[in-house]
């Protein structure tokens, strides 16, 4: 069944380093989850690194996407797959905006590359074709190693600086757009330095074309790549949410979903994770949430902990306990348009 969801697009920040990390806090000391009963989802994809650029919510999407899609071909390990079996972010991040509001969820009105999005609108429009573009059509981890910081200080002159390019390229989108310039010395020369691409002048010039800046992005990068992976071959996946639609999420059941989902053998898509505060304000981040443990405390007590696949890279999963944070500190800075999302895999017939 296609799934629709008619609300306002969350915006969820692509903020690297943010301190205090208020929903990523800590294990309780002592964790090992080596010598504990935890359960942890087997065969995940590889973990990846986002960089500065705002697509937490894609690398998140294409996460629960590329784990579905080795699960029911029988990949493994998934977290090597060759490129050409490997989910394009970039190419999931166009099921997070409709290139053309006005029309359906036809797979080409998702031939866009856009910033900024939620893990529940694009896995929902994106189940309903889950149709991508694989990671050989424009292999990114070079341009987002790029824009990776080493400190929280780096990663603003970063985030700055890329927000810069960005506008810069859209700013000449719109000045040669319908001209049928080719414009070699400016957005060619961009794109090879700024983003580590060589532009043909054919998808260049068709990309001019296009309405909107992510549709000119998806046609100039990915759109003419024969590289394309069929997600819902042999088994469509099924589309799972909390809380419904226009609802706002209570942390207890947030965790009671979480844990069923992951008991059951399905990693759990998290957007609106508040990490960090300033000024009132959220910086959101989207991440999938790969294991549940349930830790006795010396008091007698027991400390949930959850264990997070991010996409800040491995560097990250390395110095924060393998990626285990306390799971009621998670579930109580989500925020309160956040959701959790998970696919499972249909009963065959």
């Amino acid at each position: 069944m296609r799934f629709i969801i008619a609300i306002t697009m969350l915006i969820y920040s692509g903020i690297i380093f943010a301190e205090p990390k208020e929903a990523l806090l800590p294990p309780p000391p002592g964790f090992d989850p080596k010598k504990m009963n935890c359960t942890e989802i087997q065969n995940m994809p590889r973990v990846r690194a986002q960089g500065s650029f705002d697509l937490c919510f894609a690398y998140t999407a294409a996460t629960i996407a590329q784990w579905y899609f080795c699960k029911t071909h029988n990949i493994s390990p998934c977290s090597s797959v060759d490129m050409k079996h490997e989910i394009s972010p970039l190419s999931v991040a166009g099921w997070a905006h409709r290139t053309d509001p006005n029309k359906n969820d036809e797979l080409q009105n998702h031939e866009n590359i856009e910033f900024g999005g939620s893990p529940l609108t694009t896995l929902g429009l994106f189940s309903a074709e889950a149709i991508t573009m694989a990671e050989s059509c424009y292999p990114f981890d070079r341009v987002a190693s790029k824009y990776t910081a080493v400190n929280y200080s780096q990663s603003i002159q970063l985030n700055d600086s890329l927000k810069k390019i960005l506008s810069n390229m859209e700013s000449l989108f719109k000045q040669y757009k319908d001209t049928g310039s080719t414009c070699n010395n400016c957005i060619v020369e961009s794109f090879k330095n700024d983003l580590l691409f060589d532009v043909k002048p054919e998808d260049l010039r068709l990309a001019l074309k296009k309405q909107t800046f992510g549709a000119f992005l998806h046609e100039v990068t990915i759109a003419s790549c024969e590289d394309v992976i069929e997600v819902y071959r042999p088994l469509s996946p099924i589309m799972n949410y909390y809380p419904d639609l226009n609802k706002t999420p209570v942390p207890d059941v947030t965790l009671k979903v979480i844990k069923s989902a992951i008991q059951s053998g399905y990693p759990v898509a998290m957007g609106g994770m508040c990490t960090r505060t300033e000024n009132g304000e959220c910086d959101n981040h989207s991440a999938v949430i790969s294991g549940y443990c349930s830790v006795n405390m010396p008091d007698g007590t027991k400390s949930e902990v959850v264990k997070i696949h991010n996409s800040w890279g491995m560097d990250w999963q390395r110095t924060h306990h393998d990626g285990w944070v306390d799971a009621n500190a998670l579930v109580n800075h989500q925020n309160s348009a956040g959701s959790i999302v998970w696919w499972t895999i249909p009963k065959k017939k």
